[in-house]
């Protein structure tokens, strides 16, 4: 082909080029193709954990002017009541101590406490090897004895109902038992404080 003839085809092949972008620039204009746009969303709710502690029998072993060879016990309920399950974590946050006639705080040397957790919302009284959950006073569990409220002191069970999801209660048992230097005790005050903690598992 000579440049002449290349020439004059040149303009021919462009002005055809611009025909065919200009119709399908047109064309793209009145063609439509289905479409479908969906949408989904999720909610999330926090669940609640919740430890009513006391709800149905308060921890009362309130007395005045216990003397040596005095006992009695008490227990408190402790209800899981949120949609989460949590471990169970049990401690002795405080033992304070008011001094007596010989200005020294004595009662809890002398004082003894055997604790448990009773499964069940109601407390029978009595320890169950089967399914309750003694407390000793260094921390681990086992058959519950007395030990003296001293021992007691700062001491936590940590974890001690795993995926607590019935009810429980505190057992407390506490005795004064007779000794040769009870007269150390006259007078004296003695306040216990438990605390329980529900974590998530």
């Amino acid at each position: 082909m000579s440049d002449s003839e290349r020439n004059r085809t040149l303009p021919i092949v462009a002005a055809l080029l611009a025909i065919a972008v200009a119709s399908a620039a047109l064309g793209a204009g009145t063609f439509a193709l289905f479409s479908d746009t969906e949408t989904e969303s999720g909610t999330l709710d926090a669940g609640t954990l919740q430890l009513d502690v006391g709800h149905a029998q308060n921890l009362s072993f309130t007395a005045a002017d216990i003397k040596p060879t005095d006992s009695d016990s008490s227990y408190t309920d402790l209800s899981p009541s949120g949609s989460v399950t949590g471990d169970l974590s049990v401690s002795v946050q405080s033992l304070s101590t008011v001094a007596g006639e010989d200005d020294n705080a004595d009662l809890q040397n002398h004082l003894e406490f055997r604790i448990w957790l009773d499964e069940g919302a109601t407390d029978d009284g009595s320890y169950d090897s089967g399914g309750d959950i003694g407390l000793l006073s260094d921390g681990t569990t086992g058959s519950p004895s007395f030990a003296t409220v001293s021992s007691y002191e700062s001491t936590e069970w940590t974890d001690v109902i795993t995926g607590m999801e019935n009810d429980w209660s505190l057992h407390v048992e506490w005795q004064f038992p007779s000794a040769s230097n009870d007269n150390d005790a006259q007078g004296d005050e003695v306040t216990t404080t438990f605390e329980f903690v529900l974590e998530q598992q």
